[in-house]
């Protein structure tokens, strides 16, 4: 049986090897730590990015700004002795090659990531490869963006090949995101233009409905001068007439394409019509469990790990679970004692948010009207005589070129200073964690009380920060869009005995406040009473969230699904 080579422009397979963004890279590591779990040989083709993303810093206005993130590779990875030459433009680039073993019992699943650090090459393709979405120090953006595509899809090819990697071995290409598309056209012209025959081996999967994350290119000013020896006479049949989109192309040359959730394959069909679209909802990996929910697990559900789906049916009693959770808490509270200086009470309701800060993920609304919540708050610290009475957890970056992401940050920096200088018995609490990374996001997601979601409706195509609090019985808060759509799984009319069982939802279609004062009344009604007065309702939510939530938004479940509906490889992996 062969392998299926998996492309994706970032991917988070350890914290160490800062070569994701968020989201897209950290779901393309679960899923294939997950295909080593159930021994699927995959392999995956990625960039090395020698300067990481970006380290965070501030100015005092509190407004972003980036430098290098350093790290080196060969403490997390080996450097292969076979390199290439690839033709961007009218030059030659050499391509190195470095090989991470992700080790699974029956099959270790390798990720290959291509650098063009090399003093043979020109600066500006060395350059390339030093950082992931941040531009280029000698080309311009759109210019350097599609040199990093043809590395990765032309180049990604060309590496498999090197690799003794025949076309026969390989059942299957899964492009995960338009980044990767230009391996189609390698693959054309492998085959000698037969399109049916690339399109009989590829599967694409469309990650974002918001237009800027499909990436387009001129065709005179930059597809011509960078793709001219691979590119079709039909390139506009296949890409698009006006311009060159790589979504378009993927979607032109593979034979399944998929949506990330219910949701989004409705928004990604009205956004390129005449495509027949599917969707296969994420999951995360078990590697987001904290390690006293581990413990638990793996006392009450033994195989949990290899199937986290079994968890639908585990029972855990409400002392172990609630003491597990706190414990959680603490280990958070005291990384931020640590690091910031700044002391949480463990008692106090904690909401956390970790996420890409960017417009339409809306990070800082619950602080739109701090007044009215500064109320709220102190009310309930009267109610419950605890001070505070409400803690608030921000992580994130903005991209370097989004001012408007930078804007929203620079109000969470600038209320969470404001608050921190208020005095001891201060009944709200902000706080922001710099440098977000997998380790601070493994400690939100389990350490916090409930996991905070806004995105603007419908511009989530799905989420997974959510569904990694759920495994950790973190209840879910969250604007209904992406997979909570799914997660929640009611019909208005129901919403309210949901709320009881799952999480909770901010404001749905219909209902006569803004979302913001949607998230302030169901803060203000339904969870800090349920959380201060009824402890044994708040718990049955938090068993309710792994029961409900992390048994089935999980890789496991997922991965079956690319099997059953895109790879279509019955009895391998085992369908659960």
């Amino acid at each position: 049986m062969g392998k299926i080579a998996y492309f994706s422009m970032e991917i988070g397979v350890d914290p160490n090897i800062p070569t994701y963004c968020g989201g897209l890279g950290v779901l393309a590591g679960d899923t294939l730590i997950q295909a080593a779990t159930d021994g699927i040989e995959m392999v995956g083709v990625t960039l090395l990015y020698n300067e990481g993303y970006f380290k965070q810093g501030f100015y005092e206005s509190g407004w972003q700004f980036e430098s290098k993130q350093e790290w080196n590779p060969h403490e997390c990875m080996k450097k292969l002795d076979k390199s290439f030459v690839l033709k961007i433009h009218d030059r030659n680039v050499k391509v190195s090659i470095w090989e991470y073993l992700i080790k699974g019992e029956n099959v270790d699943v390798p990720v290959y990531f291509l650098d063009t650090n090399n003093p043979e090459n020109h600066e500006g393709d060395i350059d390339l490869t030093s950082h992931l979405y941040f531009g280029n120090r000698y080309f311009d953006k759109y210019y350097a963006r599609i040199c990093q595509e043809k590395l990765l899809g032309v180049g990604g090819i060309k590496a498999l090949r090197l690799l003794d990697y025949k076309d026969e071995d390989i059942d299957v290409y899964h492009i995960n995101e338009g980044h990767g598309s230009f391996a189609v056209l390698e693959l054309l012209l492998e085959c000698g233009g037969d399109e049916e025959y690339v399109k009989s081996k590829c599967v694409f999967t469309t990650h974002t409905p918001v237009i800027a994350g499909h990436d387009r290119f001129d065709y005179w000013a930059h597809a011509h001068p960078v793709l001219e020896d691979v590119l079709p006479e039909n390139i506009r049949e296949l890409a698009g007439q006006n311009d060159l989109c790589m979504t378009k192309l993927g979607m032109s040359l593979s034979n399944y394409k998929n949506a990330v959730s219910k949701e989004h394959k409705k928004k990604s069909e009205e956004m390129f019509v005449n495509q027949k679209i599917d969707y296969i909802t994420n999951g995360v990996n078990a590697r987001w469990v904290c390690d006293e929910f581990k413990e638990l697990y793996n006392k009450y559900a033994k195989e949990w790990c290899k199937n986290p789906m079994i968890l639908n049916s585990i029972e855990i009693p409400n002392n172990e679970l609630f003491e597990a959770h706190n414990l959680a808490k603490k280990k958070l509270f005291k990384y931020i004692e640590d690091k910031l200086g700044e002391k949480l009470n463990p008692r106090a309701l904690t909401i956390g948010s970790a996420r890409r800060f960017t417009g339409y993920k809306q990070n800082h609304m619950i602080l739109w009207k701090l007044n009215k919540l500064e109320q709220i708050v102190e009310k309930a610290g009267n109610d419950y005589e605890i001070r505070p009475s409400l803690q608030l957890i921000f992580s994130g970056k903005a991209h370097p070129e989004d001012d408007e992401g930078k804007r929203m940050l620079q109000y969470v920096i600038n209320c969470a200073q404001k608050e921190s200088c208020m005095c001891k018995d201060a009944n709200l609490k902000i706080i922001f964690i710099p440098d977000y990374d997998m380790n601070i996001g493994k400690l939100m997601t389990s350490g916090v009380d409930v996991w905070l979601n806004t995105p603007k409706r419908p511009r989530e195509a799905s989420g997974t920060s959510g569904m990694k609090a759920a495994f950790n019985g973190v209840p879910h808060l969250s604007t209904l869009d992406g997979w909570w759509l799914e997660g929640i799984n009611v019909s208005k009319e129901k919403l309210d005995d949901a709320l009881a069982k799952k999480g909770y939802v901010i404001s749905p279609t219909g209902w006569a406040f803004e979302e913001d004062e949607g998230l302030l009344k169901v803060l203000e009604d339904d969870i800090m009473p349920t959380y201060y007065e009824n402890r044994p309702a708040w718990i049955n939510i938090m068993k309710n969230a792994i029961t409900m939530n992390a048994s089935y938004f999980n890789t496991k479940r997922m991965l079956n699904e690319y099997v059953e509906k895109a790879y279509k490889i019955k009895g391998r992996g085992g369908v659960a």
